[in-house]
């Protein structure tokens, strides 16, 4: 029939919803992407890999989107890269976007009052002697690296992951 659409074309043009591994939340996607080895992967090398795969690495202004995230994470993840940083300046944390995670902003960080044992962002405060650079932020996977960590919150970390914590990022698709 004249000005229908062949089914081949079709199948070239899937909504995002389709494509396997992406799932919506509020009209965003998000891709979670794995790597072999725990800390194989920069912060920096994942954000840009984000970029080169058309989105950003996750940002998060919500608990039910920090909830939805972490529903995407299966058993075998250990920490997740997302999209904030305070590479620009120490104790200022922006996300992907541009916008600056401040006190009426929503925030995961772990802390004692959460069963951490540590209050985040920290810069490394637990490990002494160490060169406390940490300027990038993880989620807690289902399967939190050591017991310092709790599942589903945040943590500030060097970009290079010395600790070998993560083991993927969170890519987001507006």
């Amino acid at each position: 029939r004249p000005g229908a659409i062949p089914n081949w074309w079709a199948e070239l043009y899937k909504p995002v919803t389709a494509l396997p591994g992406i799932s919506e939340f509020n009209g965003h996607y998000y891709e979670v992407v794995r790597f072999a080895e725990p800390g194989s992967v920069k912060w920096s090398e994942a954000q840009q890999d984000a970029i080169r795969r058309g989105g950003s690495l996750a940002v998060i202004s919500s608990a039910k989107e920090n909830a939805f995230i972490y529903s995407l994470l299966n058993s075998a993840d250990r920490a997740v890269w997302i999209g904030l940083n305070d590479n620009e300046e120490e104790g200022v944390f922006v996300w992907e976007d541009g916008s600056v995670l401040d006190g009426g902003a929503y925030s995961n960080w772990s802390s004692r009052a959460v069963g951490g044992t540590t209050d985040e962002p920290n810069n490394g405060d637990a490990n002494p002697g160490q060169d406390n650079f940490e300027n990038a932020v993880f989620m807690v996977g289902p399967t939190p690296p050591n017991s310092r960590l709790i599942s589903s919150y945040w943590n500030d970390e060097a970009d290079e992951d010395p600790f070998d914590h993560v083991n993927a990022y969170v890519v987001e698709y507006s």
